[in-house]
């Protein structure tokens, strides 16, 4: 496990720990490809208050890139794909007292588009990167799929906050 910075990006946390060079520097983006190709694992070992064990809860995440596959203490708990839009997972009844342990597993999309169809589609002038990545399937910037002021950069990572919420249930109907 390396450290990681939650909110981040996988690029960013490899720069740090001095495992690939700058993506904007010259072409350092192709030999950083291979971070696009791979599936990244973020955990997080934590403990929550009594009132949260006895509570309807959920975990709250502001920024997911991409396809995320949510696990609590080995159980799968969600799975979510969309940059744009937050995840907010129930978790009633799977926290423990103690060490609570979250794996929230994440790929930039690329495999998560790989059996999609692309016939029919118009390609653009890079048909390569089109009909690798299938952008149009996924909810993500468009922009780092390449831009003329960007190289092609698939971010994947915790791009937002992520929260523990917590609420004692309520009746109003009485």
């Amino acid at each position: 496990w390396l450290d990681a910075s939650v909110p981040g990006e996988v690029h960013l946390d490899l720069m740090e720990a001095g495992l690939i060079n700058s993506p904007y520097i010259g072409i350092n983006c192709l030999s950083a490809r291979w971070v696009e190709e791979s599936f990244w694992s973020y955990r997080k070992v934590f403990s929550v208050p009594k009132d949260a064990l006895e509570s309807d809860a959920w975990l709250y995440f502001e920024g997911l890139d991409y396809t995320a596959v949510i696990y609590l203490n080995g159980e799968e708990v969600g799975r979510h794909s969309n940059f744009f839009y937050p995840c907010r997972v129930n978790v009633t009844g799977k926290l423990r007292e103690g060490d609570n342990t979250l794996v929230v597993q994440v790929e930039s999309g690329m495999f998560a588009a790989a059996e999609k169809p692309i016939a029919g589609y118009p390609l653009t002038q890079d048909a390569t990167n089109m009909l690798l990545r299938k952008r149009i399937w996924l909810r993500k910037p468009q922009c780092s799929f390449g831009w003329d002021w960007s190289p092609i950069l698939l971010n994947v990572g915790i791009h937002k906050p992520v929260y523990l919420e917590w609420a004692k249930r309520v009746r109003v109907d009485e």
